[in-house]
């Protein structure tokens, strides 16, 4: 079954648990969710003119760190270097047996060794840049010889002076982002694409209205509108005229993203521990890393069983920790203050 993975964590954490749309407004820095955590008379100080760097000063006035942007970690950029290198953070991952996705990276200029290696593999894969901005480039369920040059393309064009294209299995389960402090899991979250759930009286149109509607309580979900992928309803057995039986689940479109309407859901206190130290552990690979998300592909929250680890974020955004969709909101940064001292 399509999405059958996705289809049991919307039943059970998201229906059975009567999860509704979290009201939320604009979402907050990193920096400004830092000095949330942080205990009284202590403070963040701009390194002006520049907007994205701050110190952590303590209630006697001294600099005690310093913080760029969404990266809270205190480790050498090499490690921020290396994490970006998809190839290398790979080996480094699989060195430490933490289990990753099988594939190859090929050069973007050998294309018939690209077709080779495709060849070979079990189908479908995901196609991607070696280093790219989020998902620029990347294409999943590549079947054919045809998709299999429109992905070449579009991951070489993406490939941001790293000519590197990467052919990966490609996984059934969803994603899942946890975020590591100290080599423990503090947080963690997933982000699924938009569904609707049928009632047994409304078509697919009737309730993409509907579920529009009750998406208006969060600024987030309502900046960018929920994309119907036609091609995937109909793979899934559905056309827009379609009525859903009542409790039928439905996705409308293949990629967890936000400019496609997808939905953030906090999971912390829900993933089963094995599956927290899989994650600790992919991030204890990388010695000297001490703060950071470990993005996964999973069965089930409630089993590390087939989970893969696809890569190390030194940068995560907090966001759908602190302002998710749907679930109770966490602060990671409490774990941050805490782990490197900066308290009362």
């Amino acid at each position: 079954m399509v999405f059958e993975a996705h289809r049991e964590f919307v039943e059970k954490y998201i229906i059975e648990g009567g999860l509704q749309y979290n009201s939320a407004g604009r979402v907050s820095t990193s920096a400004a969710e830092l000095e949330r955590s942080l205990p009284d008379g202590w403070k963040l100080k701009r390194i002006r003119p520049d907007k994205r760097h701050f110190t952590v000063v303590d209630r006697r006035g001294d600099d005690v760190a310093r913080i760029s942007g969404t990266k809270l970690g205190q480790h050498p950029p090499v490690l921020d270097r290396l994490c970006r290198d998809k190839q290398l953070s790979k080996m480094v991952l699989q060195n430490a047996d933490v289990p990753v996705p099988r594939g190859y990276t090929v050069n973007a200029a050998q294309r018939q060794l690209g077709h080779y290696l495709f060849a070979q593999m079990s189908k479908p894969v995901v196609i991607k840049p070696l280093n790219a901005a989020a998902t620029q480039g990347v294409t999943i369920n590549v079947s054919d010889e045809a998709a299999f040059e429109e992905a070449w393309d579009d991951a070489a064009a993406a490939a941001l002076g790293n000519p590197y294209v990467m052919v990966e299995e490609q996984m059934g389960g969803f994603d899942l982002r946890a975020y590591v402090v100290g080599g423990e899991c503090v947080a963690a979250a997933t982000r699924m694409q938009p569904f609707l759930i049928g009632d047994g009286r409304s078509n697919v149109m009737t309730l993409l209205e509907s579920e529009r509607a009750r998406r208006r309580v969060n600024a987030q979900l309502t900046a960018a509108d929920i994309v119907v992928d036609s091609a995937f309803l109909e793979l899934q057995g559905f056309t827009e005229t379609s009525t859903l039986e009542a409790g039928e689940i439905v996705f409308l479109n293949t990629l967890p993203l936000v400019g496609k309407g997808a939905v953030s859901v906090e999971v912390t206190g829900k993933v089963a521990p094995a599956l927290s130290r899989l994650a600790a552990r992919a991030v204890n690979a990388f010695r000297g890393l001490d703060v950071a998300a470990v993005d996964l592909i999973v069965n089930s929250l409630s089993s590390p069983d087939g989970a893969k680890v696809l890569e190390i974020n030194t940068r995560p955004a907090l966001s759908m920790h602190t302002f998710p969709s749907l679930g109770m909101p966490v602060r990671p940064t409490d774990a941050v203050c805490q782990f490197y001292g900066w308290k009362s």
